[in-house]
């Protein structure tokens, strides 16, 4: 039990609280977020189906720091060796993180050994304040149990 009486502890709570406050000094406010700068990257994502057949897709992403963005690059399927009738097939896949996976309009395409067969990828869009965009490579390939193979995603903070 305090010796002080409450008349003193009244007056005393005051002054420690100014005392603190004036050594630690006020909370300060929070700061926002810093906004992105509108900028540019290169990419490159590949993957390799099996022995014989490899895809990548390549360029560069813009944003313009608000959301917006361009991809320009690249798409193309390798195939080492092939038999008649196989086809494989390698394009780009994009989108915001909280997304479905978008496709490239093109893709590299090839079906005879030692074929690569090449296209050019646009994609542009918008993303909400604070969405990642992720670009990745994708491929298929006929007459194969597991036709479907994609490479890594790469992040790209764009807002």
């Amino acid at each position: 039990m305090s010796t002080m009486s409450a008349k003193a502890r009244a007056a005393f709570h005051p002054t420690v609280l100014a005392v603190l406050l004036t050594a630690v000094g006020a909370p300060a406010a929070v700061a926002a977020p810093a906004d992105v700068e509108p900028g540019s990257a290169p990419f490159s994502s590949y993957v390799r189906k099996d022995d014989d057949h490899d895809g990548r897709v390549s360029g560069t992403v813009s944003w313009d720091g608000r959301g917006g963005y361009t991809i320009d690059g690249t798409a193309s399927a390798s195939c080492a060796r092939s038999f008649v009738g196989v086809r494989y097939t390698a394009w780009l896949e994009y989108g915001g993180t909280s997304q479905s996976w978008k496709k490239s309009s093109t893709e590299g395409e090839c079906s005879d050994t030692y074929e690569t067969g090449t296209a050019p990828v646009h994609a542009e869009g918008t993303l909400a304040k604070g969405e990642k965009l992720e670009i990745r490579v994708s491929s298929w390939i006929s007459w194969s149990i597991n036709p479907y193979a994609a490479g890594p995603r790469q992040v790209f903070t764009i807002s």
